[in-house]
């Protein structure tokens, strides 16, 4: 079972995300600051991170980055309900971004890519 590391400061989003990523077959672990999902990756290993930007502690383009350093091969997939949020991670060099409100279709498209 391929394993998502979830990261959200917003309850319902980190929730909705753990939810349908488990009923596609993944095993979720769910994180609510940049802080959690550090201890998380240390402690297992996922094959995608998916992350809000607006994080409270942290953004999470700089929680990407870190956890990516440590393992490359990570797929990443941001989030944020702002535009220019997007515009920013694009321009770190990350092209897996999801413009919140969305449909499960978009979500799936980076997911499985």
């Amino acid at each position: 079972m391929p394993s998502a590391l979830v990261v959200d400061d917003d309850l319902s989003q980190r929730r909705l995300f753990q939810r349908v990523l488990e009923r596609d077959g993944w095993g979720v672990v769910a994180a609510e600051s940049g802080a959690a999902a550090l201890e998380a990756f240390s402690q297992g290993s996922y094959e995608l991170l998916l992350s809000d930007i607006n994080l409270g502690d942290m953004n999470g383009i700089d929680l990407a980055r870190t956890i990516l350093q440590k393992q490359p091969q990570l797929r990443v997939v941001l989030v944020s309900g702002l535009p220019q949020n997007l515009e920013r991670a694009k321009s770190a060099g990350f092209t897996a971004c999801l413009l919140k409100p969305f449909v499960l279709e978009e979500l799936w498209r980076l997911v499985r890519a």
